[in-house]
């Protein structure tokens, strides 16, 4: 919303009063003649209507309606002379409020405009009879003018009591169609207070033109141009037509929504005016952009040129390398200014000069290049080759030979059978292999081969699993270089030496210790038991007390001794 403050102004002219009031309102009702206006601007500064003062029944200016709670036509809003806020002539249109009589709410609704209302801006004076926080003036639209619902406000003025002007946009504000604008003044105070309204104007929002309007590209019968917008349109009318043109006469002109557009159907070297319009809304366009004027290309064909030759050929200040058939454009050369296009039609065959590298392993000889055999004793040299080519051109090359090597050696390497897998020169033996003569495949750093004869020896590596049984008398036992001493217990052990080739030699020997006896037993026995059988000994009649060793061997062939303690009683006879 833009406003202008005007100060010392001798007062307001024609204008209109809206009158509100705090008590109950009556029914809602819409006055005045409503009618549609087709044509903008739209202007109206009352002057030509007859004027009453205010508290006088007046009149609203044509088209114009009044919604009010008022119970008397002289207080509605309506054309008045009020010499006290007159200025730029004698009428303006006043409103009032807060009495019962004014009403408690005044609209004073514009006429109807064909265009859309989002496609324009209102601008207007205003002034009020004093100044109130709770007082203000609001511009709105209604979708009925006879429902106080339907009212929608846009922007909201604060009463104030200098004479100030505003321009108020309404583009993209979302007015549905078929509305009417209006303006609607509010006081809440106890105070009859008025609102004035002079100069209304309703115009379409200015539509800006584009700028940077530019020819991108031209030819014969096209032409390509581009513009920047002017602002948010997304439409534009394009005319063009011969330079020199007046608009509407003899042009070409349609509409576009995109800032590129191509001409098409234009005459061979005639010189063209361009023009564009920004499209706002349907009857809403910009002013012409500046003038685009530019010239359709034109030419004639000149001269060809036909020439077949070694190397290189110069025509027209240009040097030729390759066969094709080329195009030199002379501007402006004929008669008429266009440009002259000359052809040449050249068929170039090359003259070698070059330089190449030919390596090879010394085991490829001998060698063939091109037409040249290279020898088994051919050695690293440099030649140079004189041949004619293609139209009796010249061929030269010069070549730079090397000849790399190729290797053969022997070796040798003894490992032990569990150092398989076993990795020589990038070439893992597995763990079957076997002692054997083996060539390695490799490549030396030139790409050449080189090969190792590889005597390979694989020793054996052992592992022995030995059982020995004894008796615990056996102790201590002498089991080869080892000696195991009383104490020794049943386990498994490991030995770990070396073969006489170095290789590990492992025995892992199991050995079970059986047990030996060797007890001490008592037996008391009477002399009358004799014979007596113990275990499977018979101790006969004559048997008297004393020690016996007796000796056997267990179920696993160890000793087994017992010493047995006898003692025989004699039977005493009692008298």
């Amino acid at each position: 919303m833009k406003y202008i403050e005007k100060r010392n102004l001798l007062g307001f002219s024609a204008s209109i009063i809206l009158l509100f009031s705090i008590l109950t309102a009556t029914l809602w009702e819409a006055n005045g003649q409503s009618c549609s206006i087709g044509t903008l601007p739209y202007r109206e500064n009352f002057e030509s209507y007859n004027a009453t003062p205010y508290g006088t029944a007046g009149i609203m200016p044509t088209c114009w309606d009044v919604l009010t709670t008022g119970s008397q036509a002289r207080y509605y809003p309506h054309v008045s002379y009020q010499q006290d806020y007159a200025y730029d002539g004698n009428y303006l249109l006043m409103s009032a409020a807060t009495h019962a009589n004014f009403g408690s709410v005044n609209y004073s609704i514009l006429p109807s405009f064909d265009a859309d209302l989002n496609e324009l801006h209102i601008a207007f004076d205003t002034k009020m009879q004093a100044q109130f926080a709770n007082s203000c003036l609001i511009l709105g639209y209604f979708s009925d003018i006879h429902s106080e619902a339907t009212f929608v406000a846009l922007d909201t003025i604060q009463a104030h009591t200098n004479v100030v002007s505003y321009d108020i946009s309404l583009y993209h504000r979302g007015i549905p169609l078929g509305t009417r604008l209006a303006f609607k003044w509010v006081n809440t105070a106890s105070i009859s207070l008025n609102c004035f309204i002079d100069n209304v104007l309703v115009d379409f929002e200015e539509c800006i033109p584009v700028s940077n309007l530019q020819l991108d590209s031209v030819l014969m019968n096209t032409a390509k141009l581009s513009w920047t917008p002017g602002h948010e349109e997304s439409r534009w009318r394009v005319e063009y037509g011969i330079s020199g043109y007046a608009h509407g006469q003899e042009d070409t002109a349609f509409f576009v929504d995109t800032t590129t557009v191509y001409l098409t159907d234009l005459q061979q070297g005639k010189k063209y005016d361009v023009y564009v319009q920004s499209v706002c809304y349907t009857d809403n366009w910009s002013a012409y952009s500046d003038s685009l004027t530019f010239t359709s290309y034109c030419f004639e064909l000149g001269d060809t040129t036909t020439v077949e030759m070694c190397g290189t050929y110069e025509w027209h200040g240009k040097t030729y390398y390759e066969t094709g058939i080329y195009y030199d454009t002379v501007s402006y050369a004929t008669p008429l200014g266009c440009d002259s296009i000359y052809t040449l039609d050249v068929i170039l065959h090359p003259i070698y000069n070059q330089y190449d590298t030919l390596i090879i392993c010394d085991n490829e000889l001998p060698y063939s290049w091109r037409d040249t055999l290279f020898q088994a004793d051919a050695a690293d040299s440099d030649f140079v080759f004189y041949r004619k080519a293609v139209f009796d051109c010249d061929s030269i090359v010069h070549l730079h030979v090397l000849i790399n090597p190729t290797y053969y050696r022997e070796d040798t390497v003894v490992i032990c059978q569990n150092d398989l897998p076993f990795t020589y020169a990038e070439h893992v033996f597995p763990v079957e292999t076997r002692t054997g003569s083996y060539p390695i495949l490799l490549q030396s750093q030139t790409g050449c081969d080189s090969v190792i004869q590889l005597q390979l020896f694989v020793h054996q590596s052992y592992f022995q699993s030995e059982v020995v049984r004894i008796c615990q008398q056996d102790l201590p036992y002498t089991w080869r270089d080892t000696i195991f001493n009383e104490g020794s217990v049943s386990d498994v052990y490991t030995f770990y030496r070396t073969s006489c080739h170095g290789c590990d030699s492992i025995v892992s020997l199991s050995l079970i210790i059986r047990p030996s006896y060797h007890v001490e037993e008592y037996l008391t026995i009477c002399r009358s038991e004799l014979p007596y059988q113990w275990r499977n000994m018979i101790f006969p009649i004559n048997t008297v007390s004393g020690t016996m060793t007796i000796s056997n061997t267990t179920a696993f062939g160890c000793d087994s001794v017992v010493d047995l303690y006898v003692t025989v009683l004699d039977m005493i006879v009692e008298e």
